[in-house]
Formats: C-alpha cells, sequence, structure tokens
C-alpha cells in the first residue's frame, strides 16, 4: 500500500513536470514594441541630424526669431531726460564714441546749470537685452568726427576719425576681400544661404571648445579661439579693452553679434557685407 501510494505521487509530480514544460511561455511586453520604438528612434535621429545640418549650412530655423527680434530693437528722441536707458559698457568703441562717458558728461553739465532737453528712449525689448548683459543692438557708425561751421555755412574745423574709410562695399578692392576671407572665413559671402548666421560657425566653435577641453587636461596644447569675424568685431568694440575675459564673456559677443546681424531682417547678405567693411 506504501509502495502503491509512492507511485502515485511520483506520477503526479511527473504529470506536474509535463504540463510545466508544455505550457507556453508568456512574452513580456517589451517584446511587442521592441521594434517599433527603435525604428521611431532611428527615424528621430534621422530627423534631428537633418535638422541639424540644414540649421549648420542655413541658419534658417533661428533667423526668423532673431529678426523678429532684432525688429523690437529701437529708440526714440523725446524731450526731457531719458527714463528708459542704458549707457553701454566700457568697451573701446563705446569709450571712443564717449557713449560711455556720458553719464558723467551730463553730471557735469547739470552741475554747471545745463539741462537736458531731449534724450533717447529705449524699446523695453532693447532695455531686456541690455539688462540680460548684451551690447546695445543698434546700427553702429564706423566713422565719428567733429565739424564747426561759422553763420555763413563755410567750415571752420572738421575732423574725421578714423580719416580713410571706403564708402562702400563695392568700392573694397576685391583681392583685399578675398585675402580677408581666406584667412578667416571663406563662406561669409556665400549668397546660397541668404539667411546664415555670420557670428556663428559649428565646425569652428566645436574645435574650440574640444581644444579647450583637452587645454585643461594638458597645458602644452593649444587652444585657439573660434570667434568668426562678426564676434571679433563686437569685441573690440564692447568687451572691456577689447578682451575675452571668460567664456561666459564668449557666448555674450556670439549672443549679440548673432542680433545684430539680423537688423535688417532674415536676409544677412548686407549685414555680411558690413562686417567685412568694418
Amino acid at each position: 500500500m506504501k509502495r502503491f501510494r509512492q507511485q502515485r505521487e511520483i506520477r503526479n509530480l511527473g504529470a506536474d513536470a509535463v504540463a510545466t514544460e508544455q505550457a507556453p511561455a508568456s512574452s513580456p511586453p517589451w517584446n511587442k514594441w521592441r521594434r517599433p520604438f527603435w525604428l521611431l528612434l532611428l527615424v528621430a535621429a534621422a530627423v534631428l541630424a537633418w535638422a541639424v545640418r540644414t540649421e549648420y549650412l542655413t541658419s534658417s530655423l533661428e533667423a526668423r526669431p532673431l529678426s523678429e527680434l532684432a525688429g523690437q530693437l529701437s529708440f526714440q528722441v523725446e524731450p526731457g531726460p531719458s527714463d528708459a536707458i542704458r549707457y553701454p559698457g566700457a568697451g573701446p568703441y563705446d569709450m571712443r564714441m564717449g557713449y560711455a562717458r556720458l553719464p558723467h558728461i551730463i553730471d557735469q553739465l547739470r552741475r554747471q546749470g545745463y539741462e537736458v532737453t531731449a534724450q533717447a528712449r529705449m524699446s523695453p525689448d532693447l532695455l531686456a537685452l541690455r539688462d540680460w548683459g548684451l551690447s546695445t543692438i543698434y546700427r553702429e557708425k564706423d566713422e565719428s568726427g567733429l565739424d564747426l561751421g561759422e553763420c555763413h555755412g563755410l567750415s571752420l574745423y572738421s575732423q574725421r576719425f578714423p580719416r580713410r574709410v571706403f564708402a562702400a562695399f563695392d568700392a573694397v578692392p576685391p583681392l583685399l576681400v578675398d585675402s580677408l576671407l581666406f584667412i578667416e572665413n571663406r563662406d561669409l559671402l556665400d549668397p546660397e544661404h541668404p539667411k546664415r548666421n555670420p557670428a556663428i560657425e559649428w565646425d569652428r566653435f566645436s574645435k574650440a571648445a574640444l581644444d579647450q577641453a583637452q587645454h585643461l587636461v594638458d597645458d602644452s596644447h593649444r587652444a585657439p579661439g573660434g570667434s568668426t569675424l562678426a564676434t571679433q568685431i563686437e569685441k573690440y568694440r564692447h568687451s572691456r579693452e577689447g578682451r575675452t575675459d571668460s567664456g561666459v564673456e564668449k557666448l555674450r559677443q556670439m549672443a549679440s553679434a548673432s542680433v545684430r546681424a539680423y537688423l535688417g531682417g532674415e536676409n544677412t547678405l548686407a549685414a555680411r557685407r558690413q562686417i567685412v567693411l568694418s
């Protein structure tokens, strides 16, 4: 009787084992969605790569918002002292033109009895950009001076700085333009991409960032800058002593030069010619 019970238990265990082996294993939910997921990820990566390449070549994605922002940057001269004004910083251009010393000059004149009868009012967006640390964005002049005349219109004194400038881009010798662009940026005046942002060259910027990272590890590794002509002009005009003293300052220069390039709209060909002329 005992042996019969043992044999029956063995048969039951064997049946359970067979039943367990023959029961189909349920597949996890991930197996069902794995292939569509990877396909979707591949498509997203391809679209991202296409967008990055298109933006790198044409700047078409940033052209519209930057041009719209630049269109909101303005100022207007109105009677009386201004309550909506930010004076430029201590860049070489700002110092040479006298803009940086305006608060001091106005204060001295007030002490002598003079009054401000009219002054510029900046637009809200222009004030906001200045408060964020960007340069004051406006159409800058390349030449300044002083003219003194008498009551009959005859000139008593006239001075210009710099004394010799090209009146227009077409007046610049082509050899001079080609030499500059060969050294600095051979694609700056490329007409095939009229919306291109002249302030940023992503290949040059990426290489400069990698060189800077390697320089932190190896002091002997050279780390040249990745500035474009537009960014260099921004630096020499509006950064203190015309220098870049930090990475934040470099980003500020790039941002200011980018917005300035779109003052005339999405098409930056005229702005790029002005960069060469400057």
